[in-house]
């Protein structure tokens, strides 16, 4: 895409800075009103079972949050 195409979903706000580690664990960058890295948001979804697991739009996922300083 380019940066034009993008620039149409970030009229509101920034899109989300998603990092993924494996299939089972998320990482979304967050920032302060600085623009600097304040921490990481960490989604990890529980190990598979023999049915899937689905996540309704609007509700919330677990989550954990990491500082990055200190």
């Amino acid at each position: 895409m380019t940066s034009e195409q993008v620039a149409a979903f970030e009229s509101d706000a920034p899109l989300p800075e998603i990092y993924t580690y494996g299939t089972s664990t998320m990482y979304q960058a967050v920032y302060g009103d600085d623009g600097v890295l304040d921490h990481v948001r960490r989604t990890a979804r529980p190990p598979r079972s023999s049915h899937v697991s689905l996540v309704r739009r609007g509700s919330r996922a677990p989550t954990a949050v990491l500082c990055a300083h200190d």
